[in-house]
């Protein structure tokens, strides 16, 4: 039995097995040199020379020849490199070293990458074995003797890399890769989500590849993203691939061209660093309706329409609560009046929206259980207050703050208002339940309503 931490191997063996002998000690011989002829531990390298980032696959093996009982003691340790550990098969292996069977378990497999130039130290690996020895005087009486092997140290050369055609600012990554970049669809309206996916695929060293970078244009706001990664662990080197997912919006009407991203890593295969890119990728911005200037949510599923009665049910509430308590000072008026005015039949209709309807929808948000909801009705609240503050009808986001912008004494609260968007926005995207974030927006919002200072205001 072989016993690798917390759980055992066993190997199956034949009747006529010699791991099933019982051996026995010859006169003068040591127990501990019996075993150690017997029983030992080795590392074995994928190469001897490699280059700084390349993967090396290095892995750890205990040869018996003997009934045995084996934990390790000691796992190896490393310096100077990444670590990543490979899945190890629990089963022993067979194997014929100079006439002799042994049978071969794995303690540990790993995938190195060497971050610095140099010498590559591989960690010694302990391992206690316990084997029955028979006396040679008497092969019916057994005893157990424990000795110890272990792993010779090992070192391995890493190259630096060459500085001949070297990327500016590159960072370590030798591998084999391939790049792709996509977006749902080519026109989005001004404001309204998108999505930019940039996948990384090949093999090597698949966590350590890095985000690329994207030289976005000026009529595009782009905000923070995920990335994500999958690889097959039983291959070497690993293979697999890593996904940038970046929102972003467009601020104005037009055509506009996101240009290719560029990649590069080391090739050790060629000796040659390697620069790859993708293709640019067109995209077209058109006017945002009023709804999807609001809820800025492109990608509206048949899950997510249910959410759209918010935005007319809150202009319904703002008219009714507006509307209804001024109809009725009205008619209060008119039964006082002994005498009809007849210059006030040719005033012009309107409709009063006043800071308490801002405030009354505030103390609302606090009852709104859903996030997606939440959110939704934290951005129409605040395009409600800067058409108050700022005297238009405007729904686009991005306008009403280059209008607060242009009054005097607003250009922190224009930011501000900008900064709560630019949360919701990234929250509708994410789609995530952080009560932190629905928190820290409730406050920030109520803090720049108080500095809005808003007035009432008449909208014909």
């Amino acid at each position: 039995v072989f016993l690798i931490s917390s759980y055992s191997l066993y190997a199956q063996v034949s009747l006529d097995d010699p791991l099933l002998k019982i051996p026995r000690l010859m006169p003068g011989e040591n127990p501990a040199e019996l075993i150690a002829k017997n029983i030992f531990v080795q590392v074995q390298s994928s190469s001897k020379t490699i280059f700084t980032g390349e993967p090396v696959l290095v892995t750890y093996k205990l040869f018996t020849a003997l009934n045995s009982q084996s934990r390790v003691t000691m796992q190896p340790s490393f310096s100077g490199c990444s670590v990543q550990e490979l899945p190890i098969d629990k089963e022993p292996e067979e194997a014929i070293l100079d006439g002799k069977k042994y049978h071969v378990f794995t303690i540990r497999k790993v995938q190195l990458i060497p971050l610095q130039a140099g010498e590559l130290i591989l960690g010694k690996a302990l391992v206690e074995n316990v084997v029955a020895i028979a006396d040679s005087g008497n092969l019916l009486e057994t005893k157990n003797y424990s000795a110890i092997t272990g792993s010779d140290t090992k070192t391995l050369t890493v190259r630096a890399l060459p500085e001949n055609g070297k990327p500016p600012n590159f960072q370590i990554l030798a591998g084999n890769y391939s790049i792709a970049a996509t977006i749902e669809k080519d026109t989005f309206q001004v404001g309204e989500n998108a999505t930019l996916v940039v996948k990384i695929s090949g093999s090597g060293n698949i966590q350590g590849i890095p985000s690329p970078v994207i030289l976005w244009p000026e009529n595009i706001e782009h905000f923070d993203g995920i990335d994500t990664q999958q690889a097959d662990q039983y291959v070497f080197p690993v293979q697999g691939y890593k996904q940038f997912e970046i929102p972003f919006i467009g601020k104005k009407i037009g055509a506009s061209v996101l240009p290719p991203i560029s990649f590069s890593f080391f090739d050790p295969l060629t000796s040659t660093y390697k620069n790859i890119h993708t293709d640019s990728i067109q995209l077209y911005f058109t006017k945002a309706t009023p709804a999807a200037a609001v809820a800025v949510d492109a990608n509206i599923s048949q899950n997510n329409l249910k959410y759209l009665f918010l935005i007319p049910l809150i202009a319904l509430i703002v008219f009714l609560s507006v509307y209804i308590p001024g109809l009725l000072r009205r008619k209060r008026t008119q039964k006082k009046e002994t005498k009809p005015a007849p210059d006030l039949h040719e005033e012009k209709k309107v409709t009063m929206v006043t800071t308490g309807d801002v405030y009354i929808h505030l103390h609302n948000l606090t009852t709104i259980q859903n996030n997606r909801e939440y959110f939704l009705s934290v951005k129409s609240l605040l395009v409600l207050a800067l058409q108050i503050k700022t005297g238009i009808g405007e729904t686009v986001e991005s306008a009403l703050v280059h209008k607060l912008e242009s009054i005097p004494g607003e250009m922190d609260n224009a930011k501000k208002s900008q900064q709560i968007f630019d949360k919701c926005n990234f929250q509708l995207f994410a789609q995530n339940e952080f009560l932190e974030m629905r928190e820290e927006v409730y406050f920030e919002l109520s803090a720049l309503l108080k500095n809005l200072d808003l007035k009432e205001s008449v909208n014909p």
